[in-house]
């Protein structure tokens, strides 16, 4: 199986000098012969990410904010972005986990596939939906913090 990464823009926040991006955490199955985790199987079965390597481990180290806004930029499509609650109050001390964070960045990828699928592509290259990149081909292998509260999956497709 090969697989391509999905290129996307790298976001910088308004009225401010790029933010020195930085990989926060990794997504891979032990002995999968891929990177990643298919996005559609968390979706399909929640419990897949408990197989995830460090499964338990903090997603997100060093952000603290109640909800980060996970931005997905790929040529040729409007922004996409969206706010994901990866505490459940200022005071919990519970680590978000990679589990937790697979899980919920299935969902917002998924959403944004949606939104984003039913837009005419300016690139044709990474065209999404029926026709092009389908939401099957889609592997979750990271996520990289581009600001103070803003994250940016890693995303790979299976060609």
């Amino acid at each position: 199986m090969d697989q391509v990464l999905l290129q996307q823009l790298e976001y910088t926040a308004p009225g401010s000098r790029p933010f020195g991006t930085s990989t926060l955490a990794l997504f891979g199955l032990p002995g999968a012969p891929f990177e990643g985790v298919p996005v559609h199987s968390l979706l399909l079965d929640g419990s897949l990410a408990v197989w995830l390597r460090d499964a338990q481990q903090r997603a997100l180290p060093g952000m603290d904010s109640v909800k980060v806004s996970v931005r997905i930029l790929i040529p040729g499509y409007t922004e996409w972005t969206h706010q994901m609650r990866v505490r459940t109050g200022h005071r919990t001390t519970t680590p978000f986990t990679i589990e937790q964070a697979a899980k919920a960045l299935a969902t917002e990828i998924h959403r944004a596939y949606n939104h984003l699928s039913r837009q005419e592509c300016a690139y044709s290259g990474w065209k999404l939906g029926a026709d092009g990149i389908t939401f099957e081909q889609i592997f979750l292998a990271g996520v990289r913090r581009v600001s103070h509260a803003s994250i940016q999956p890693i995303l790979v497709i299976q060609v």
